[in-house]
C-alpha cells in the first residue's frame, strides 16, 4: 500500500460553489494535498495548481477551483495559466543557453552585440548589468502598443534610444518589469545563429526537447486551455519612505504599455498569441516544476542537456541584494533570476510572477516547485500565506 500513488477527488465548500482539489501525490506527500485543499477554502481561492518534482519524479500534481471568471469551468490538469513575470525565468534560461554555447559573454558590453544600444551613454553597460536589472533603463519612452510589441525591428529601435535614469554602478538596481524581456529578445535575435525570437528559441531549445507544457506566444489550438485571471485588488500604498521620483518612475513603467498591469488584458487571445518575454508566458504548474527540476539536476534530463554545470553555477550566484528601487521591496537577484530561502533556510533559484505565480529550483533538496493561480494578490509570492502554507508542508514531507 505504501507504494500506491494517492489520487484525490476531495471537495470543500467555498462561498456558494463547490471547489474541488484534484490530482495526485506520491506516498509521503499526503499533507501537501491536505494543505492545498484547505487553502482553496480558507482563502476563497478561485483556481490554481501546485506541482513538485523530487529527484526527477513528479511527486505532487494538484489543481482545483475554476479556470474562468464565471466559475463554470473546473481547473484541469492541463489548464494553462498566465505566468506574468515568472516568464522572466524562462527568458533568462534562453540567454544562459546562448552563453553556454559561447554565443554571448555576460561580461562584455551589450553594444558589442548590438551597436545601436550604445546611444545616450549606454556603451559600457554589460550584458550582466542588463540581465540583473542594474542597467537603469526600466522605462520605454516610446508609446508601447500591441503593434509595436509584434514588430521586433521597431521595438529594437525604441529600446536603443533609451536613456539611463542614472549611471549604472553595480550597486543600485531597479526592476525592469516590462522592458527587460525585450532587451533580452533583441540580444538573442542577434547572437543566435538562427536569429530566433525568445519564444521560438524557448520552444525549440527548452519546451519541446524536455517535454514541458509551457508556451511563449500561444498558438490558437492551445488557447482554449488558458485560465482567465481575476482582477487584482486595489494596490497597497507605497511605503512612507518612498520618494516622489520613485513613485513617478514606477507609474511610468506600469502604465506603458497600458495593458501591462491590466490583468483583464491577459484574458485576450491577441495578447496571449504575442511574445512578451517579460510577462506573458503560459503553462501548467507541472510544466514549470519540471523546468525547475531540470535546472536543479544541473541542466540534464533523460540524456539531454539544456546547459552545462558551469553556466548553471554562474546562474546560482546572487549579484544584487537589497531594496529594489522600483518594487520598493527587499529582493536578491542574479542573471535574470531571483533567490529565495526555503523553509530550511537554504537558497532556491527561480522567479515569481504577478499575483502569486512562482517557480523555484532547490539544488540542495533536488526539487523543482511551481505554483500558479488565477486568483491574483499583490506582493511577493513568497510573502503570500497560501504559498507559505503549502511550501512548508512540502518541506515537512521531504527527507
Amino acid at each position: 500500500a505504501n507504494s500506491v500513488r494517492v489520487y484525490l477527488t476531495m471537495a470543500s465548500q467555498c462561498i456558494d460553489n463547490e471547489y474541488k482539489s484534484r490530482g495526485f501525490c506520491e506516498p509521503g506527500f499526503e499533507k501537501v494535498a491536505q494543505v492545498f485543499k484547505a487553502d482553496l477554502g480558507e482563502f476563497h481561492q478561485r483556481g490554481g495548481a501546485f506541482a513538485v518534482f523530487h529527484r526527477g519524479q513528479l511527486v505532487v500534481n494538484l489543481f482545483g477551483g475554476f479556470a474562468d471568471t464565471e466559475a463554470s469551468f473546473p481547473w484541469q490538469d492541463d489548464t494553462l495559466t498566465p505566468l506574468y513575470s515568472a516568464t522572466k525565468g524562462i527568458t533568462a534560461y534562453c540567454l544562459a543557453i546562448c552563453a553556454d554555447r559561447g554565443w554571448i559573454d555576460y561580461d562584455i558590453p551589450v553594444s558589442h552585440y548590438w551597436p545601436e544600444f550604445a546611444q545616450n551613454g549606454k556603451g559600457d553597460i554589460t550584458v550582466q548589468q542588463l540581465v540583473s536589472h542594474q542597467a537603469a533603463i526600466p522605462i520605454i519612452e516610446t508609446n508601447v502598443t500591441l503593434k509595436l510589441v509584434r514588430d521586433h525591428v521597431k521595438m529594437g529601435e525604441a529600446l536603443a534610444k533609451s536613456v539611463p535614469l542614472w549611471k549604472p554602478d553595480n550597486e543600485t538596481f531597479a526592476y525592469h518589469a516590462f522592458s527587460w524581456g525585450f532587451y533580452i529578445d533583441q540580444l538573442i535575435r542577434r547572437v543566435d545563429p538562427e536569429h530566433r525570437s525568445v519564444g521560438a528559441f524557448a520552444r525549440e531549445e527548452i519546451f519541446q526537447p524536455f517535454g514541458l507544457d509551457l508556451h511563449l506566444g500561444m498558438n490558437k489550438t492551445e488557447q482554449c486551455r488558458l485560465a482567465r485571471s481575476y482582477a487584482l485588488p486595489r494596490p497597497p500604498p507605497p511605503p512612507e519612505w518612498a520618494t516622489k521620483e520613485q513613485i513617478q518612475t514606477k507609474m511610468k513603467i506600469y502604465t506603458n504599455p497600458m495593458f501591462f498591469a491590466n490583468t483583464a488584458m491577459y484574458n485576450r487571445m491577441d495578447l496571449a498569441s504575442s511574445e512578451i518575454p517579460s510577462g506573458n508566458g503560459c503553462g501548467t504548474a507541472a510544466g514549470l516544476a519540471k523546468l525547475a527540476m531540470v535546472m536543479s539536476n544541473n541542466g540534464k534530463l533523460d540524456g539531454k542537456t539544456m546547459m552545462g554545470a558551469d553556466t548553471i553555477s554562474r546562474l546560482r550566484q546572487p549579484l544584487v541584494k537589497g531594496t529594489d528601487y522600483i518594487m520598493m521591496l527587499p529582493i536578491s537577484r542574479g542573471l535574470g533570476v531571483e533567490f529565495y530561502k526555503n523553509p530550511r533556510g537554504q537558497l532556491m533559484m527561480g522567479h515569481g510572477g504577478l499575483g502569486g505565480q512562482i517557480v523555484v529550483s532547490d539544488f540542495e533538496n533536488e526539487c523543482g516547485i511551481a505554483y500558479v493561480t488565477n486568483d491574483l494578490q499583490f506582493g511577493m509570492t513568497v510573502s503570500h500565506k497560501r504559498f507559505n502554507n503549502i511550501i512548508n508542508a512540502v518541506y515537512e514531507c521531504l527527507p
